[in-house]
């Protein structure tokens, strides 16, 4: 069987859950996968392999326009929903050129409002698997009085969320009314280390015995910190897992890009489990991958986002964690808050549900089939 995946272009989230998803569906040798997606191609193939899957091009969603990791450009977010829309007919012919004779069985949204749109085009169902939708998003936005003019765009949104065949509902979701196909709820999808951490810290060159605490923000660029005031304990030290950051040359911390960990035949993930807490904003990818590799986490409120305080409640439930405030980051004076976490005891088995959303999606394609 053939699955296109349509996937959104806001951080690095919507690809990371899904990357286990084709994983599996690989793993079996009887299925093919093209992915959809701005995400850069390294991000899928360091644990995919290359080859492995096909890669179209073209803007799949926008999402917010953020400034940095923490703070978003609401009026250009509004800029962009126009010239997005506006453009939406070319991009989706645009995919059907790069497709070719290639066609597949599925569409898999998350959650680009094209996907359904190119659904259409191709005459194949559209499966979307999600934890918010962005009518939700805009309309809470609008509601705090920090964005407008969105509303003939949360309309182009409903349209294409109710053209969905059926609705894999992620954990600690909104309540996503605009779907009105059935709907599946699903346990955690994220990604698991495959590499234990005495092999990653070895690899890396990174002290066994040391506490380690990754700064890591979704693949946005970081808020403007001045490193030069942190004041990092000597049994810390502070990994930046960022590629186009210039090396602050500061004691005590580390920039680790892709790249470097692919030289050391270490993913993302692995880093992540290796560390002993993890500094971020909460978003779906970091929460998950931190709930299934048990990583504590200190976070940072990410402005308003109606995904945000179901978020934080799902790392409380989980992990460890502890908000921090921007002056703390900005500081550095976090420290004593990292070392409180790793006292906590947290051993929290969970299920990573991507074997089973990798079954649906092939029963759903036999059934359709036979029908």
């Amino acid at each position: 069987m053939k699955f296109l995946f349509v996937l959104s272009d806001h951080g690095f989230g919507h690809a990371a859950r899904n990357i286990p998803i084709i994983s599996q569906l690989l793993s079996t040798g009887n299925h093919e996968v093209s992915v959809c997606s701005s995400v850069p191609e390294l991000f899928f193939t360091e644990k995919l392999g290359i080859g492995t899957v096909r890669f179209l091009t073209g803007k799949t969603d926008v999402g917010l326009v953020q400034r940095n990791s923490l703070d978003a450009d609401y009026p250009a977010t509004v800029l962009a929903l126009e010239s997005f829309w506006k453009e939406a007919a070319t991009t989706v012919a645009g995919w059907l050129r790069q497709l070719g004779e290639w066609r597949p069985d599925v569409v898999i949204a998350d959650i680009s409002p094209l996907a359904a749109l190119l659904a259409e085009k191709l005459e194949v169902p559209c499966v979307a698997m999600a934890n918010f939708t962005w009518d939700e998003i805009y309309l809470d936005l609008e509601k705090g009085a920090l964005i407008s003019g969105v509303r003939p765009w949360i309309e182009r949104f409903l349209l294409s969320y109710q053209a969905s065949d059926l609705l894999l509902e992620l954990p600690y979701s909104l309540p996503m009314s605009s779907f009105i196909c059935s709907r599946v709820h699903l346990p955690w999808i994220g990604n698991r280390a495959t590499k234990d951490t005495e092999f990653v810290r070895a690899a890396l060159g990174l002290n066994p015995h040391r506490k380690y605490l990754l700064l890591s923000m979704g693949g946005h660029s970081l808020p403007e910190i001045n490193f030069q005031t942190w004041n990092i304990p000597e049994e810390w030290e502070v990994i930046i897992a960022a590629h186009t950051l210039e090396d602050p040359q500061i004691q005590g911390i580390r920039i680790l890009g892709r790249d470097s960990l692919a030289r050391c035949h270490v993913n993302y993930t692995d880093l992540l489990a290796a560390m002993s807490v993890v500094l971020t904003k909460p978003g779906y990818g970091i929460v998950a991958d931190a709930i299934l590799n048990q990583v504590p986490v200190l976070y940072m409120a990410r402005g308003r986002f109606a995904e945000y305080p179901l978020l934080v409640q799902a790392l409380h439930d989980h992990l460890p964690a502890k908000e921090i405030k921007r002056e703390e980051l900005q500081s550095g004076y976090l420290f004593d808050s990292a070392d409180e976490l790793v006292k906590m005891p947290h051993l929290f088995s969970v299920e990573n549900g991507a074997k089973r959303v990798a079954r649906i999606l092939e029963n759903f394609s036999l059934y359709l089939k036979r029908a």
